[in-house]
């Protein structure tokens, strides 16, 4: 812990940190305006602590972005594959490609809900890291702000 830092930087990345949930609010890319906004002012010169938070929790939220545009596109391709490719007659046993698209379907999905619970649990160990004075460094994230 730094003991160093003032409330307002601690703050400051805290919010950083929490503004990637803002995702739940159902406003596009609301995710990862709120640490840019954050980043934009830390950028101002305010600490290098809440700078450094801002650009990471700004780095991982827009790889969340990506990561959960591809799966939630994959799995509308697969599911409208599915549906195109489903036979019009009911039969009593429907072909091995529907039970084959309807799991690749499901993977996607699973893999769109799975990372935006792992989203939800950094984020939250983020704010809990720097509310203690402590930078957090996102797991799988890429750097795309240096």
């Amino acid at each position: 812990m730094d003991e160093t830092l003032t409330t307002y930087e601690r703050n400051q990345a805290l919010y950083a940190h929490l503004s990637g949930l803002l995702a739940v609010t159902g406003l596009p890319f609301a995710h990862v305006v709120g640490p840019l906004v954050f980043y934009l002012m830390a950028k101002n010169g305010t600490s290098k602590f809440a700078l450094d938070n801002a650009r990471e929790a700004l780095n991982f939220q827009i790889t969340a972005g990506i990561v959960m545009f591809v799966a939630i596109a994959a799995y509308v391709v697969a599911f409208l594959r599915l549906m195109l490719h489903m036979p019009l007659a009911h039969t009593e046993n429907p072909p091995p490609e529907f039970f084959t698209g309807l799991g690749t379907a499901f993977v996607f999905l699973a893999i769109a809900l799975a990372y935006a619970l792992f989203d939800f649990v950094c984020v939250i160990l983020a704010s809990v890291a720097v509310s203690k004075g402590i930078s957090y460094r996102y797991p799988l994230s890429i750097r795309f702000v240096k």
